[in-house]
């Protein structure tokens, strides 16, 4: 925890079983949801409410930097494709609402938001839950830090 009592990692429970690095393919930030592009570099998630690896951005520990230090494009990225019941400390995008047990897809930026609202199953579209209650829709252009279990 930092002094202000959030998490000071991104991965906040679990087995962290796959960890792996990656070129980025542009700026990534720790917490991050990413993808895998056609080079093999890491890209935010660009698919809204798509199917995902769960795999997420980590925070640069073996360099000293905390999870607040973005990852510039062509630096190794640390990841983690998380397993089910895996918590990570991940992005809430700007504009969205969540209480415990909302389910959460990519919103195409990298970030999370409410999954229901595509129409799609929540078996393609969900890649976690929310733990915590957050109200991002009046932040302006600020996404948000949310603490939320793997599915």
């Amino acid at each position: 925890m930092d002094a202000s009592g959030n998490p000071s990692r991104i991965q906040l429970k679990g087995s962290g079983n796959h960890l792996g690095e990656a070129d980025a393919a542009g700026v990534i930030r720790p917490g991050q949801l990413l993808r895998i592009n056609v080079d093999g570099d890491v890209i935010p998630h660009n698919i809204v409410l798509g199917q995902a690896e769960r795999c997420f951005a980590l925070e640069d520990a073996l360099q000293g930097r905390a999870i607040t230090t973005d990852y510039a494009s062509g630096e190794r990225v640390s990841t983690v494709f998380s397993a089910p019941g895996d918590e990570i400390y991940a992005w809430l995008a700007v504009g969205e609402s969540v209480v415990p047990g909302d389910f959460l897809g990519s919103d195409g930026f990298g970030h999370l938001q409410v999954a229901d609202e595509s129409g799609l199953t929540q078996a393609v579209d969900s890649v976690a839950v929310a733990l915590e209650t957050l109200d991002n829709s009046e932040s302006g252009d600020v996404n948000a830090r949310l603490r939320v279990r793997v599915l």
